[in-house]
């Protein structure tokens, strides 16, 4: 059984508790462990720390130090072999006149305490951990593992005030054009049904072989023109209806808290409504053309 030195014990108590504890492992011989799977000997490597830590805090010099621990490590074997406590006590006991000699009056009643405070008043426990391996409990559990994202798309993110200006900007725009499609829609349906009307009323004059007199065929002419007229009118009123809905979508997409790193709003044209042409103008008196009409 491999023993720690008085120079192993210095340099395992001096560092932190897991260096310390692997550098424990070390000394004795052992090999790397599982500390979830081997609980015995990860309680064991605890149980010789914190017996060699406590007696240098205790101002046991190194060599008694590693005295106290390879002793507590002699004691966790006697616990899996002994079946009671009496025989753990009469193992002490034995022991009694070599720890005496080796740590001196002071620091034997110092270890002493703590044996009989620590490893004695639970050694029903310290049997049953070091001689009956813990049960192991591995859940088994599906588990849904999704990749990184790519970093890269990092590089085009924005702050997230610009990003949600710009989600509103793109909705208003969203219905903006579903209303504009709804419009022309509309107007194409109406325009075509008047116009369909209107050839219906043409092709049955030119079907007819009824001789038209000229209040007939005045009556006709009405009609047709009645229907383009009609049809114009129409188209003139979804553009009017089109100019309205494009000015209130500019006032609302304007009317949105813009970012200041965004600068000023931009500036909106606003579409014109198609009109016919304007009559032409009489010419001016005493001009050619005024002279030329007096001439006619």
């Amino acid at each position: 059984m491999a023993k720690i030195t008085t120079s192993e014990a210095e340099n395992i108590a001096t560092v932190p508790k897991a260096d310390g504890r692997e550098r424990l492992c070390k000394c004795l011989g052992w090999a790397e462990f599982d500390e979830e799977k081997d609980m015995q000997r990860s309680i064991h490597v605890d149980f010789l720390y914190d017996t060699l830590k406590y007696t240098a805090e205790k101002g046991f010099s190194w060599n008694k130090a590693a005295t106290c621990a390879n002793f507590a490590d002699k004691l966790v074997q006697q616990i899996k072999e002994c079946d009671r406590i009496t025989d753990i006590l009469g193992f002490y006991n034995s022991q009694a006149s070599y720890l005496l000699e080796s740590l001196g009056q002071r620091d034997y009643q110092i270890f002493s305490a703590y044996v009989f405070e620590t490893v004695l008043p639970h050694f029903k426990l310290y049997q049953l951990v070091f001689n009956f391996p813990r049960a192991e409990q591995i859940p088994s559990v599906p588990v849904l593992v999704e990749p990184p994202f790519d970093v890269n798309t990092l590089k085009g993110t924005k702050p997230l005030n610009i990003w949600e200006y710009e989600q509103q900007i793109a909705a208003i725009e969203r219905k903006e054009q579903e209303r504009l499609d709804e419009i022309m829609t509309e107007k194409e349906e109406t325009v075509s049904r008047i116009n369909g009307e209107t050839k219906t009323k043409l092709d049955k004059v030119a079907q007819s072989e009824t001789a038209f007199d000229k209040e007939k065929l005045g009556s006709i002419i009405e009609e047709v023109m009645k229907g383009f007229t009609l049809a114009a009118t129409e188209s003139l009123k979804c553009d009017i209806e089109k100019l309205q809905d494009n000015l209130e979508f500019k006032l609302e997409k304007t009317s949105l808290p813009r970012p200041q790193v965004l600068g000023p709003p931009p500036r909106y044209s606003v579409q014109s409504v198609k009109q016919s042409p304007s009559k032409a103008k009489s010419p001016k008196p005493g001009s050619r053309a005024s002279a030329r009409s007096k001439k006619k």
